[in-house]
């Protein structure tokens, strides 16, 4: 069975209205739903919460993410690729802090992995060796250092070389 389109931006807007200074979306009293709807959701943030942390919910039976709502009502389209939240807050939807990517982009800004024993992503120590590893993607070795910091100042060195985000690694 095909999925439904997506509504378009114009629509959008005559359901929800944005408030770029909160990056919240509330529901507008809109004359295609019942009364019973307009009166118990009209002028209340619109989207839940789900387990990740992003506010997603349905209009018109189709399943949305608000950071995408935003962007498609802010831009006029719907965006090509990721949406990435660059502060890593999955609730912040102020336009100034989405930007579309693809998932290369979205990569090269994540948050420190909750095991992350270092305090930087890409940094390790090796036991075995006792010297400090410093790494990038999957498979790239920078070396190995004898220090921590010199290790940091490798990997750094390569997010920059890499085209890394700089909140890559934060939070």
């Amino acid at each position: 069975m095909p999925s439904k389109p997506l509504p378009s931006p114009a629509y959008l807007h005559k359901r929800l209205r944005y408030e770029p200074s909160t990056g919240k979306l509330y529901w507008r009293a809109y004359a295609g739903m019942p009364q019973k709807w307009i009166t118990k959701w009209a002028g209340k943030e619109a989207l839940a919460c789900n387990k990740a942390g992003y506010r997603c919910g349905r209009i018109d039976n189709v399943l949305v993410r608000a950071h995408r709502v935003i962007w498609a009502m802010v831009t006029g389209a719907w965006p090509a690729g990721e949406v990435d939240h660059q502060d890593h807050d999955r609730a912040n939807n102020r336009i100034r802090n989405l930007r579309v990517t693809d998932d290369v982009g979205t990569a090269r800004n994540q948050t420190r992995h909750k095991d992350n024993t270092s305090g930087v992503m890409g940094v390790d120590y090796v036991k075995r060796d006792q010297l400090w590893r410093a790494r990038i993607g999957r498979r790239t070795c920078l070396g190995t250092f004898h220090t921590f910091s010199e290790a940091v100042v490798a990997r750094r060195a390569a997010e920059r070389a890499h085209g890394y985000h700089p909140n890559h690694g934060t939070q």
